[in-house]
């Protein structure tokens, strides 16, 4: 499995440094949130997963919550936005490499669908001087060329494989491209309130604990909570009860790691 495979089922802030192909990993990807604070915090287990070198950010946590756990989602949303459109101007005739080499690097997917892009014909000039070194054109006169504006989405965490192999697949010397932030959201419940009246959550962020009080929960459990918002809680009557580190992260990650794994695989 690449990266691109395990951070689309696990979310974009999981890394692992042992997976294959994840060997040049140094360190876990940040992921801005809607009001644009780094909402990636590091969840290493000391548990079942440790050995794997896994560690999840809050959307991973999240989803394997939601695996675990079940439950009616409540309280807010975690948001994020990390999706970036990729335009490059190609020569006609070079587009469908291009185009296969981004997609290749993991470019161009949404959801279900991959080999999302979209080009755009047009007309590319430019003029050769003496210091120029150009295999087209004569000096001094501008030349008309057959484009392409090649537009493709990415996530923010294979910007830089995907930059790469536009780059190496491109006819030109120094192509022309743009990088432009998107306003697509990934959203996905922080808590998850059960039968018997219990809100559970990997972690109690500051937005949570005032959606507890001001919505009149009484039990909340969770696997990690800062004091601030415990104590907050606690003085308001909302019973806080803590588990084990991982006891709902690992499983979830286990599960979804289970069903994503090749065939006779282990990572």
């Amino acid at each position: 499995m690449s990266k691109h495979s395990w951070q689309g089922h696990f979310g974009p802030d999981v890394v692992s440094r042992t997976w294959p192909e994840f060997g040049e990993v140094t360190e876990v990807v940040p992921v801005a949130g809607s009001d644009a604070r780094v909402t990636l915090a590091g969840w290493p287990s000391t548990r079942a997963l440790a050995s794997s070198g896994v560690v999840a950010g809050a959307f991973a946590r999240s989803k394997a919550v939601a695996r675990v756990l079940g439950g009616r989602p409540v309280g807010p949303l975690l948001t994020f936005r990390p999706f970036l459109k990729l335009v490059v101007f190609v020569p006609r005739n070079a587009v469908d490499r291009v185009r296969d080499a981004l997609v290749a690097a993991g470019a161009g997917s949404v959801g279900p669908y991959t080999h999302m892009t979209f080009a755009a014909a047009g007309a590319g000039t430019f003029r050769a001087t003496g210091a120029t070194n150009t295999r087209g054109g004569r000096e001094g006169r501008i030349e008309y060329v057959d484009e392409s504006a090649l537009a493709v989405i990415l996530p923010t965490w294979i910007e830089e494989e995907v930059l790469a192999a536009m780059k190496a697949s491109h006819p030109y010397e120094d192509a022309a491209f743009d990088l432009i932030p998107l306003a697509n959201r990934l959203t996905v419940p922080q808590a998850y309130l059960g039968e018997d009246g219990t809100v559970r959550t990997a972690l109690v962020t500051e937005e949570l604990a005032s959606w507890a009080v001001n919505t009149g929960v009484d039990r909340i459990e969770a696997e990690r909570t800062d004091g601030d918002s415990r104590l907050e809680m606690a003085e308001r009557g909302i019973r806080v009860g803590l588990v084990p580190l991982g006891t709902w992260t690992v499983p979830g990650l286990s599960s979804i790691l289970a069903e994503v794994s090749p065939p006779g695989g282990t990572p």
